[in-house]
């Protein structure tokens, strides 16, 4: 008998971003990652539910616009529309502003889950990521 365990998916490497648009509702962003999927079938990533803290400031909750897949036996980079609240993401960053000033840099931290399903069954997978960047790479500050 074969066994029909779903393995985890590895993350390789985030390979960037670039916003895609804001309006007065929400803000999108297009990060690029690589991810090796070893499972003999394809997962389609369906669901988030992440939070987006900006220098330790809430910037609201992020969705996927459209599912993705992960295609079977292959490390591959794929492309992910993340919605937010514009409103809230622009709190965060005014209040985080003169911390930012002052250092030059911004921490990013997005929490919460990612949903992925196979033959209709799903699988909730958590999502901790943290970064520090640098106001240059925005073309701001020195």
């Amino acid at each position: 008998m074969t066994s029909c365990a779903i393995q985890d998916v590895d993350l390789v490497s985030m390979n960037g971003y670039q916003f895609s648009g804001m309006d007065q509702k929400e803000m999108k962003l297009t990060l690029r990652a690589t991810i090796n999927n070893e499972n003999k079938f394809n997962i389609k990533i369906k669901k988030t539910k992440l939070k987006l803290s900006l220098s330790g400031n809430d910037g609201g909750e992020l969705k996927l616009e459209t599912p993705v897949t992960l295609v079977k036996k292959a490390e591959n980079e794929y492309e992910f529309v993340i919605i937010g609240d514009s409103q809230k993401i622009k709190s965060a960053i005014i209040a985080a502003a003169i911390p930012i000033a002052m250092s030059g840099k911004v921490s990013i931290s997005v929490k919460g889950w990612v949903k992925g399903k196979v033959f209709g069954f799903g699988k909730k997978i958590d999502v901790d990521y943290k970064e520090s960047l640098s106001t240059k790479d925005f073309g701001l500050g020195k």
